[in-house]
């Protein structure tokens, strides 16, 4: 699995994309930050949608062994 996710990350670099661990990352924060949005505009299920999203994405990367610092938590 590794020998795959290296040769699709290399194939990504040579056409200027985040790597798979980047763009998971990437969907982490923007789903947090849309959890955020609607959180303060008092619109539940984008709220609860987003925040369903972004448990997601950590998961991906928790599968894969990473982790993933959430802003404001410790």
């Amino acid at each position: 699995m590794t020998a795959e996710r290296d040769e699709i990350n290399a194939l990504r670099a040579a056409q200027n994309l985040p790597s798979l661990e980047e763009e998971a990352l990437i969907d982490v924060m923007v789903a947090a930050k849309e959890a955020l949005r609607a959180d303060r505009s008092d619109e539940n299920y984008a709220a609860k949608r987003a925040a369903s999203q972004a448990l997601a994405a950590y998961r991906v990367e928790a599968r894969a062994g990473r982790t993933v610092l959430i802003p404001g938590e410790s």
